[in-house]
């Protein structure tokens, strides 16, 4: 079979999101309904973790092309996404991924102070979540005040955004030390990584590492695995303050036995393994 070449890749690519973008307008799509539709998480659940990922898309595809479609169509989800804040009970930690992708790739692309806005109110949200006792940023809400979950290392980059952009060192202050107690507490000695590290959140002391995603207690889930590839790199290389744990550490993580399988990356690995 012929190779398709990134030529026609990507015309394919900018075809198929050109009509979406036409089609959707300024919903936020989830996943399909009965009826084959996308569900609008605009209408359903505007505090969603993954609100930002189509807004991301579009502004890739509006720095790839400059096609004003793209453009118009996030902007429209930004301003849906307002609404998250208004609500403000149902966010969490992953307001690193509804603003970075959508907020501040519109600041970064066209210089919105409205988007930069955006994107500096939801680090300070972000930060306001940092246990200063643990060292942690708290990852959800409810009764589970010391839990911390792998998928922060990607909500962090929003924190290094802002001290940079405000020239505030607060914010990088509060992304290293979380950095920090989740190399030490939830990446493992061979690089594998627990989903989930449970805190007391009085004094920082690990308590547990239950199994969250994946097969169970001390398997590995490859998404999360990929969260902590990304993550610890991109930690290391913004940070500013020397770190406790050294540049090999974090290449744990993508050395690990999980983070090689050849192929297809696979759902789980190491399902039956000792737990930590």
């Amino acid at each position: 079979m012929a190779q398709t070449s990134y030529e026609e890749l990507f015309a394919k690519v900018q075809t198929k999101l050109t009509a979406e973008a036409k089609r959707l307008g300024p919903a936020i799509p989830y996943t399909p309904g009965p009826d084959g539709k996308y569900e609008d998480m605009a209408q359903k659940d505007i505090t969603w973790w993954t609100n930002g990922f189509w807004a991301g898309t579009l502004w890739l595809m509006y720095n790839a092309t400059k096609d004003p479609l793209f453009k118009e169509t996030a902007e429209a989800n930004e301003t849906e996404l307002d609404e998250a804040m208004t609500i403000y009970t149902g966010l969490h930690h992953d307001v690193g991924f509804m603003y970075q992708l959508s907020a501040v790739a519109d600041y970064r692309l066209t210089g919105s102070e409205r988007s930069k806005a955006r994107g500096l109110h939801a680090a300070a949200l972000l930060a306001g979540r940092y246990n200063p006792r643990g060292k942690f940023i708290r990852s959800w809400n409810r009764d589970r005040a010391g839990w911390v979950i792998i998928d922060s290392m990607l909500n962090i980059p929003l924190l290094y955004w802002a001290r940079d952009t405000i020239d505030d060192p607060r914010f990088g202050y509060v992304a290293e030390d979380h950095a920090d107690t989740v190399m030490q507490n939830i990446v493992r000695p061979d690089g594998s990584t627990n989903h989930i590290g449970i805190f007391d959140p009085t004094n920082g002391q690990l308590l547990d590492t239950p199994g969250g995603q994946g097969y169970g207690p001390g398997s590995s889930w490859s998404r999360g695995q990929a969260w902590a590839c990304t993550g610890l790199r991109s930690a290391m290389r913004t940070r500013k303050s020397r770190p406790i744990w050294t540049p090999p550490s974090a290449s744990r993580a993508t050395s690990s036995p999980t983070s090689k399988q050849p192929g297809t990356c696979r759902w789980l690995i190491f399902a039956h393994r000792p737990r930590r």
